[in-house]
């Protein structure tokens, strides 16, 4: 036991002591590096009229991604880096007052690129980045229908693989840990456009194409991992013990890992979710789905004893609803509303006795949503396609907000990837389980022009199953 006791206090000893060296971004820069950064990039589809008058308007579109990076520095101010990632790829627009938000198809990139560098002071450098690669979109059509006969079909083209090349510029800034964290701005440039469409109102002759590019300009916050400290320190451990070097890194990392069960945590992140939309269709045409959307959150998480933990979160999330039929012209969708979500629950830690490593955490609790659309009837709409030929249909929906405030359940499972003394990635898989309704759609549809109506609704009561992303700091 004292042998024990006195190993623990020679590697924190290790852990906090300070070598009196003066350390600043240049000599911390010097080593490889591993980044992560969260990005978030805004780009338009462009609407192009063929015959006036102009019946949508493009809106920005955020590209919410996550990106790793590894960077060889191969001189004192030149960096090789590889650099991939993946994200959504969303497709908004207007029509009639209405913003509309569809379809999230996940894209993936693959830029190296070469990197330069100069502190500006000891602990403030100017980051600049030249990249070229690769980006891949996966495949997705949607159609849209109006009233008035007006039409929109929406295709991501994700057969081939597309070049792209980036400029990035930032500010980075050495932490008291000595890793380094980092904001940027950049430009995209895509080779050749990422999706196609056209649209068709019949009562005016109104036509056009759309056409996106993807090219975007984008904003990022950077975590770099230096491990400087980490090699300090444990070269140090092992001037002042007389641990071999397999038995120094497992003592080493134990001491490291340890959470005290008391600890606080804040945490911040983005949400990328699917909403369920419950659909009852006699005829079987329109089927139950989900849908994608996002948001951001906050949570804090106090320790109690034996890795049990108490929390409180809040979110604010946005619901895309939206429908699937037998074709393409028959799909339909639109972001419904922004939705509040205040939690409170708890959870437990999984942590391995003998080594102090954080397995998973789970999660459950209450929350409660709330959103500030009116309740009771909001709009309705008709579509007639195809009236002349044999595939004609005709559509009659209405909507229906049925609450406000409405209450759900949730189950989480998360894993904390621990980054410094004090900070964690994490990664977070939830389930909120909806039981009263919240939204309803009603479908009245037919293919023929004298056949009666199909009746068909789609629910949502705030079912929701999702990732979440983000930082946690310890206190």
């Amino acid at each position: 036991m004292l042998k024990k006791i006195t190993l623990t206090a020679a590697i924190l000893f290790t852990l906090f002591q300070s070598n009196g060296q003066v350390i600043t971004i240049d000599s911390v820069y010097q080593h490889n590096l591993f980044s992560v950064s969260l990005r978030n990039g805004f780009n338009k589809a462009i609407f192009e009229p063929v015959n006036e008058p102009v019946l949508f308007e493009s809106k920005w579109s955020p590209i919410p991604s996550i990106n790793f990076d590894y960077q060889w520095n191969v001189h004192p101010a030149i960096g090789i880096s590889l650099n991939a990632g993946f994200g959504f790829m969303p497709f908004r627009f207007s029509f009639g007052g209405f913003a509309i938000s569809s379809s999230y198809p996940i894209y993936g990139r693959f830029l190296p690129g070469i990197n330069y560098h100069k502190s500006i002071n000891d602990r403030t450098m100017l980051n600049t980045t030249l990249r070229g690669g690769i980006l891949q979109i996966g495949s997705s059509s949607m159609g849209f229908g109006f009233q008035d006969s007006t039409e929109l079909t929406y295709k991501y083209i994700g057969n081939n693989l597309n070049g792209a090349v980036s400029a990035e510029a930032g500010l980075y800034y050495l932490l008291r840990n000595n890793d380094l964290i980092g904001f940027s701005t950049s430009f995209e440039y895509v080779m050749r456009p990422i999706a196609q469409g056209s649209y068709f109102q019949g009562s005016n002759n109104a036509q056009g194409k759309i056409v996106n590019k993807g090219h975007n300009i984008g904003i990022s916050l950077t975590y770099t991992f230096s491990k400087f400290n980490k090699r300090q320190q444990f070269n140090a451990l092992k001037m002042n013990t007389n641990l071999s070097k397999k038995d120094a890194k497992k003592e080493f990392h134990k001491v490291r890992r340890f959470i005290d069960p008391a600890s606080i945590f804040v945490g911040v992140g983005g949400t990328f979710f699917g909403l369920h939309a419950a659909v009852t269709d006699p005829n079987n045409f329109y089927n139950s789905n989900w849908n994608l959307g996002a948001g951001f959150n906050a949570i804090v998480e106090k320790g109690i004893t034996k890795n049990y933990f108490v929390e409180m979160s809040g979110e604010a999330v946005e619901y895309n609803h939206g429908i699937r039929g037998g074709n393409l012209y028959n799909n339909f969708g639109y972001s419904m509303y922004w939705v509040g979500r205040v939690s409170f629950g708890g959870g437990k830690r999984f942590i391995l006795k003998e080594s102090n490593r954080n397995i998973f955490n789970v999660h459950a609790g209450l929350s409660i949503n709330y959103t500030t659309r009116r309740v009771g009837q909001n709009a309705n709409f008709s579509l007639i396609a195809g009236e002349e030929s044999e595939n004609y249909f005709e559509l009659i929906g209405s909507e229906e907000y049925r609450r406000q405030i409405f209450p759900s359940i949730y189950a989480a499972i998360e894993k904390d990837f621990k980054l410094s003394r004090i900070l964690y990635f994490s990664l977070k898989y939830k389930f909120d389980c909806g039981f009263m309704d919240v939204y309803n759609f009603k479908m009245d549809y037919r293919f023929d022009e004298s056949s009666p109506f199909y009746n068909a609704i789609s629910t949502v009561n705030g079912t929701t199953q999702g990732l979440s992303i983000g930082f946690k700091f310890k206190y």
